[in-house]
């Protein structure tokens, strides 16, 4: 059941170290299925989102390889526990992001968000705005939703993306930002979004989280911008979901 649920949730593997994810995979299901046991629902969770993580990776690296025409994506590198370690691993999926499959340019994003990578910000940013394959500038939201107060500077993009033309998206970014809001002013913020609204109810959505914006700059520790600079301009046309 649990085998069945990851692979519904990694999607169709088809890499040729299969058998090294599934054990992999198997190993981080058995350590979460102990600390459920044990009462810590958080670390089981945790270890379930690794045995995905593990399967995201072997896609990814299929994904790659046949997007470059049979060469395949070297595997991340090993996170070590130090500093160096962990920019070397976020580094890996920050130069994913710019890579020509989809699956894999998502699949970096959700590792980013799965790091809580700061360090990556600017980068998810850059995914929220322009990258092509919605699904992946959906989690780009998502993950900088879990960056919590250090994702402060990203709420006028994520308003801005609010009155666009996805409503996925836009429902995305209100969820991101009532856990932006939560983590940095401690109540969380949202102005509820929901994916069935209208252009014209999402744009009074958007005006609204502009309006909180607006009136909050000092709890939150942005600065005032000029006046010409205030106004939200509503995202560039992109492909249709």
């Amino acid at each position: 059941m649990r085998y069945a649920l990851v692979l519904l949730l990694a999607g169709p593997v088809l890499a040729d170290d299969i058998d090294a994810a599934r054990m992999a995979m198997e190993a981080q299901l058995k350590a979460g299925d102990e600390l459920r046991e044990k009462g810590d629902l958080d670390g089981a969770l945790a270890a379930y989102r690794k045995a995905v993580a593990t399967f995201r990776e072997a896609l990814a690296r299929e994904e790659g390889k046949a997007a470059d025409g049979g060469k395949p994506i070297e595997a991340a590198p090993a996170d070590d526990g130090t500093p160096e370690g962990r920019k070397r691993v976020v580094g890996y999926y920050v130069t994913l992001l710019g890579h020509k499959s989809d699956d894999v340019r998502y699949n970096a994003v959700a590792q980013l968000g799965e790091m809580r990578a700061v360090e990556a910000r600017d980068a998810l940013l850059q995914v929220l705005a322009k990258d092509k394959y919605q699904v992946a500038r959906r989690a780009a939201a998502w993950a900088l939703g879990r960056l919590g107060k250090d994702a402060v500077p990203a709420i006028p993009a994520l308003i801005r993306e609010i009155g666009g033309e996805f409503p996925l998206l836009a429902y995305m970014c209100d969820g991101a930002m009532k856990e932006i809001t939560e983590a940095a002013l401690g109540e969380a913020v949202t102005m509820g979004v929901k994916a069935e609204m209208t252009p014209a109810e999402r744009l009074e959505i958007q005006r609204k989280w502009q309006e909180w914006f607006e009136k909050n700059r000092g709890r939150l520790g942005i600065p005032e911008e000029k006046a010409e600079e205030k106004a939200v301009e509503p995202p560039p046309a992109k492909e249709p979901e």
